[in-house]
Formats: C-alpha cells, sequence, structure tokens
C-alpha cells in the first residue's frame, strides 16, 4: 500500500505574486510572502499522516522556460531549508532551557522536602502556609520544565516534520 501524499496547488495570477524581495538575514534571495508560506505550512501540519507533499503551480502568466523552474524550485528549497534551521534551532532552545528549568525545579523540591522534613515548627496556621507557598512554588518550577520538554517539544517536532515535508515537495509547473 502507497503512503499518502499531500497534493497542493497553488494558482497565482503571476509567479511574481508568490515572492517578495528583502528576506534578509539568514534567507538569501527572495522569500515567500507570508500569507502563503502560512498557508504551505499549516497545509502540511494539518496532513500529518501525508508521508510527503506534492506542490503544482500553475500560474496564469507564461509558462517559465526550465532555468526559471530550477531557479523558483532553488529559492523555494532555501526558503523552507533556512525555516527548517530555525526550528531546530527552536528544539535545541527549547530543550537547554527546559533542561536548566528542570534542574532548578529539582533543587527547588530538595530544599523545599529538608524544610519539611528538618524543620519541624508545629501544625499550625503558619506552617500550612508555608508549605502551601513552598508546593505552588515546586509546582511552577516542575511545570516549566514539563511544559518545554514534553509538551512544546512536541510541537515544534509537528513543524519541523511539516517543514522537511515542504522542503522536499517535488514542484511542478502547469497551465
Amino acid at each position: 500500500m502507497s503512503e499518502p501524499v499531500l497534493r497542493l496547488r497553488i494558482d497565482p495570477a503571476t509567479i511574481e505574486e508568490i515572492w517578495e524581495e528583502g528576506g534578509g538575514f539568514p534567507f538569501r534571495g527572495p522569500i515567500l510572502r507570508a500569507p502563503l508560506a502560512e498557508y504551505l505550512e499549516n497545509q502540511a501540519r494539518r496532513a500529518r499522516s501525508a508521508a510527503s507533499v506534492n506542490l503544482t503551480i500553475h500560474a496564469g502568466d507564461a509558462p517559465l522556460d526550465a532555468e526559471a523552474q530550477t531557479r523558483f524550485v532553488r529559492n523555494y528549497r532555501s526558503f523552507f531549508e533556512v525555516k527548517f534551521d530555525g526550528v531546530e534551532l527552536e528544539r535545541a532552545v527549547n530543550r537547554r532551557e527546559g533542561l536548566q528549568s528542570l534542574y532548578v525545579g529539582v533543587a527547588t523540591s530538595l530544599v523545599a522536602l529538608a524544610l519539611v522534613v528538618f524543620v519541624d515548627v508545629g501544625l499550625g496556621f503558619h506552617t500550612f502556609a508555608i508549605y502551601f507557598v513552598l508546593l505552588v512554588l515546586v509546582w511552577v518550577l516542575m511545570w516549566d520544565s514539563i511544559e518545554k520538554l514534553v509538551f512544546d517539544s512536541m510541537f515544534i517536532r509537528m513543524r519541523a516534520r511539516a517543514l522537511a515535508k515542504l522542503r522536499d515537495a517535488p514542484v511542478t509547473f502547469g497551465r
């Protein structure tokens, strides 16, 4: 059985409608217009079960010659390669921050545990208030690391997969 493929079709009036200049660093050359890039990325993210993406461009102007098609595909791949690299950097930063947050959370938990175990000041209201504040503090510190290491990283991986599919998508031109 063949793997599912997401087929996307773009119908601009002219091929120039797809690009805008001035991407700046880290982009090299023209970049896709923001609404189009967002549309393609959201389509690829929505179709998570699709193993790949096929992109067809039906421009209303004259067909592109072979050199223009090659240049288009090169710019297209370069754009999504830079976006993919940015997501990989985001993944590394998220992991580093998550681990640092985990270290702080664990250290704070150990200090809170030591206070609870070794400092017995009775079971009055003040002790309850201190225990409650420590519990909330530990929970907040641990939640940040769990959020970064589990939830955020899951969504970053899904975005990276979508961008990789777009980067590697075969591009065909038609009229």
